[in-house]
């Protein structure tokens, strides 16, 4: 099925640009993702119309793909659901940020259903906690495609200042030390953070990803938090 090469056309690409590799006409073997990108779209171009008389052209593969990149970052909104256990899923996608996606934070449609979010060099989010957020203590997992050896981590605070939990003066803030969470090495696959932090909310208290650079691109689908304790 054409459709399936499309896809696989483009989730190469998007590999080849999040390890930085430069666009290519010819193989090179120090550009596998690349170069891989690359023999499928020969492949493509050498599959034949469905009424079998003629090849797909390539101003009609370009037309086709370009489609598809142009779906894939089509918003949509994302939801943060709270299961009956209190375990909290954000989908990274829904940050609060006032700015909108840029080239440090890119928003697309997921394979998996949904929205990710691609981070570079210092793009950083932020996740308002709901009302429904029960206050305490809760440990951060966070669901990433990463394809770099030597990533950096992930910066992780909480700010309370918009806090509406009746324990916080109003007009004090409480900005918890930034904490250091490690990314693993997941070869292109999506994996959830083994290693994890623990954090104190309560419902209006904002969230903050961010990282130092240099650092190279990360992808991000869902951050979860699991409760530790809880308030009451």
């Amino acid at each position: 099925d054409p459709d399936v090469y499309y896809h696989s056309v483009i989730l190469l690409e998007m590999l080849a640009e999040i390890v930085g590799e430069t666009i290519e006409e010819e193989f090179v073997s120090q550009k596998l993702w690349r170069s891989l990108a690359l023999a499928q779209r020969k492949k493509l171009v050498r599959q034949p119309s469905k009424d079998g008389t003629r090849c797909i052209s390539d101003a009609d593969l370009i037309q086709r793909t370009n489609l598809l990149i142009t779906q894939l970052h089509d918003s949509c909104s994302g939801d943060t659901m709270i299961p009956e256990n209190g375990t909290i899923i954000i989908s990274a996608a829904s940050f609060d940020n006032t700015n909108e996606p840029s080239k440090k934070v890119m928003v697309m449609k997921s394979f998996l259903g949904g929205r990710q979010i691609h981070l570079e060099k210092d793009g950083e989010v932020e996740y308002k906690m709901p009302p429904t957020v029960s206050g305490g203590t809760y440990e951060l997992f966070l669901k990433v495609v990463n394809v770099h050896r030597n990533q950096v981590p992930v910066s992780v605070s909480v700010d309370d200042s918009t806090s509406t939990d009746p324990y916080t003066p109003e007009g004090f803030e409480i900005i918890q030390p930034s904490q250091q969470m490690e990314i693993p090495y997941t070869a292109g696959s999506w994996q959830w953070t083994t290693d994890s932090v623990q954090l104190d909310l309560s419902p209006g208290s904002k969230l903050k990803l961010s990282r130092e650079v240099p650092c190279w691109g990360l992808t991000m689908k869902d951050i979860m938090l699991v409760p530790k304790s809880r308030e009451g």
